[in-house]
């Protein structure tokens, strides 16, 4: 009765540790899935051991608040980074024992001998872009009508791919691929290294899905009465959690004219189904977005609807400068399906766990692992577990022997 026998009568308290961490393998609700050592854990950490705040927003995009200023320092470092090149296998000596060779693609060239200059500044942020900057590669314009996506797809120009080798191109390795894209590059390591091979089978992803929305009132006129500074989960699945983050329209560039008075985020997990291409999953996710702002959206903004407490949204709240009627002003919006095994959210499920492995528990000699799937301490879907799990690559490769806060698993006792 406390815990909730099915999905329907789950506890809210419990409903949001499943819907805040993604904890759903497949996209099923009605499969939720967390090991409750490491829930717990994390939770206890959370609650008692926060400095300042237990939970911060970020002025900008996790890329730009987070990822770019890293990516900064290491440059200033020294560190030189070889964007437009992706992992295709991994091949590892006679014995098993280090890693031999990486096969890459590398997607594109550069224009000039100069480095790619990957961020833009907006407002005086350096930003990751939504897309390349076509005019530092070479033939990019071409690339770029072509509709070529680095990310999204390994080859998209059909390259052959090159091969690095031992001793002459690398000595020793970090694998920071996330786990979701690992099972196709690393058939030899799985095969030589039982233990990489059960973490592999052991791991579980998820797809994921968002929209975002610029709204012409702001959220307090729509009848939220919780502030700005909020974030809510436990609504309806799949779309289960949703956040208030109206104050990131100081960093963005719209005009007076545009109208637009509130941003509202809203995510959720998104379920497998078999033979989906992104095309699809993304349009799914679009009718996803607008089902829920027809039948769900008024126990978040109760004044947003056109019909009292219920029916659908009225669309003239959703910002959008053509001018648009009805449901085509969600055109206007934004939605993704995150579905690519780089990009599938890293779960942490019920007895899986006894199976990751540390950063330097690969098995290849000269190979160590990084990521939040590794066995770090946090081992959950977070840029703290990521960055932990770095700082203990770190480690192994250097060979000092600092402590790393927040990596002990046993920090209750």
């Amino acid at each position: 009765m406390t815990v909730g026998a099915t999905p329907a009568q789950r506890a809210p308290l419990l409903r949001a540790i499943y819907d805040v961490a993604f904890a759903y393998p497949g996209g099923d609700i009605a499969a939720a899935s967390a090991a409750a050592g490491t829930a717990t854990s994390n939770l206890l950490r959370l609650l008692f051991t926060y400095r300042g705040s237990v939970v911060y927003k970020m002025r900008a995009g996790m890329g730009d608040t987070v990822m770019a200023p890293m990516y900064e320092v290491l440059r200033r470092r020294g560190v030189r980074f070889e964007f437009f090149n992706t992992v295709t296998d991994m091949r590892l000596s006679d014995d098993g024992r280090l890693l031999e060779q990486i096969e890459l693609v590398r997607q594109a060239d550069l224009a000039t001998d100069a480095p790619y200059e990957p961020l833009v500044s907006v407002q005086g942020l350096e930003c990751w872009p939504s897309e390349p900057l076509w005019e530092q590669l070479r033939d990019g314009e071409e690339a770029r009508s072509n509709a070529a996506n680095f990310e999204l797809e390994a080859n998209p120009l059909g390259r052959e791919p090159v091969t690095l080798t031992r001793g002459e191109h690398f000595d020793s390795v970090v694998l920071g691929i996330p786990v979701g894209a690992l099972p196709p590059i690393c058939s030899e390591i799985a095969f030589h290294h039982p233990r990489f091979a059960r973490m592999l089978t052991s791991a579980e992803t998820v797809a994921t899905q968002a929209f975002q929305l610029w709204l012409t009132k702001p959220t307090a006129d729509l009848g939220w009465e919780h502030g700005e500074n909020s974030l809510a989960a436990t609504h309806v699945q799949p779309l289960d959690t949703w956040s208030d983050m109206s104050y990131l329209l100081e960093s963005e560039a719209w005009q007076q004219e545009d109208g637009v008075e509130g941003l509202a985020y809203f995510c959720g997990a998104l379920d497998d189904r078999a033979g989906e291409d992104r095309a699809r999953a993304t349009a799914r996710v679009k009718g996803n977005a607008q089902a829920f702002l027809e039948h769900h959206v008024a126990a978040v903004w109760p004044r947003a609807v056109s019909n009292g407490h219920a029916g659908p949204v009225d669309w003239t709240v959703l910002s959008d400068r053509s001018g648009r009627d009805g449901a085509a002003r969600l055109e206007a919006q934004y939605w993704c399906a995150n579905t690519t095994g780089g990009e599938r959210y890293v779960l942490s499920p019920a007895g899986s766990m006894a199976d990751r492995l540390a950063a330097d528990q690969s098995g290849v000699e000269n190979m160590t692992l990084a990521g939040d799937w590794t066995r770090n301490g946090i081992d959950g879907g977070c840029v703290e577990a990521a960055v932990t799990s770095g700082l203990q690559a770190a480690r192994a490769v250097i060979g000092h022997n600092d402590p790393i806060t927040g990596e002990s698993s046993k920090w209750l006792t």
